[in-house]
């Protein structure tokens, strides 16, 4: 796998997803488990991502929008993958919600689809 933009050592091309473990409590004092949606976007292209880390609750829902801009992205598109998350091709110019639970920390990074 040939990740995007593999020359340059920016961070903005790799996303940090953090979940502290952090259950509120009920009055009785004993840990309930609330989950919410945590909702993001993620505008990218062949240089940069908008976004380089996202903090949510352990349990939470997560929608993560990724938007691939069409003037400085392979014709190809990109696709964002890490061992929890992967997007499969998402064209320049359009865009792809994927939503998921919370379970541990990870990092996405773009691809190029035709590098595998």
């Amino acid at each position: 796998m040939t990740p995007v933009n593999t020359t340059t050592t920016t961070t903005v091309t790799k996303t940090t997803i953090t979940t502290p473990n952090t259950p509120s409590t009920a009055t009785s004092g004993s840990p309930v488990s609330v989950s919410k949606t945590d909702k993001f976007t993620v505008n990218a292209d062949d240089n940069s991502a908008d976004v380089t880390t996202l903090n949510v609750t352990k349990a939470d829902i997560v929608d993560i929008t990724f938007n691939v801009n069409a003037n400085t992205t392979y014709h190809g598109g990109l696709d964002f993958r890490s061992p929890i998350i992967n997007t499969g091709t998402i064209a320049p110019d359009a865009s792809k919600t994927i939503s998921f639970t919370a379970a541990s920390s990870f990092v996405f990074t773009p691809y190029w689809p035709t590098t595998n």
